[in-house]
């Protein structure tokens, strides 16, 4: 899956459904996103809950679907709510419990 082409955002991070991030506000991810992205590759809680997508990265289509679901995320037809993702062919729109809108 290549971002470049489909989104407009240059990078996003995708946290899961886990009580630990339903607690937080947006401004604690706004200001915590170097810590969580650093903790990404040294602690498993974040490794296995977060996902940090940057637009010049390739990823696999069905392996980011399946991890949306791992994740929690719910899919629905039209995303309307934090915490769901959709799929019309190869577009995907999710939005993050962390963020205001998709």
């Amino acid at each position: 899956m290549d971002l470049s082409r489909v989104s407009a955002i240059d990078k996003v991070l995708i946290c899961s459904i886990t009580p630990y991030f339903l607690e937080k506000g947006n401004f604690w991810f706004e200001k915590n996103l170097q810590k969580i992205i650093e903790a990404q590759k040294t602690q498993s809680f974040f490794t296995d809950n977060t996902l940090y997508l940057e637009k010049t990265q390739n990823y696999n289509f069905s392996q980011f679907l399946r991890k949306l679901d791992e994740m929690g995320y719910e899919k629905v037809l039209r995303v309307s709510e934090p915490g769901e993702f959709s799929q019309r062919g190869g577009i995907i729109d999710v939005f993050p419990i962390n963020l205001n809108q998709a």
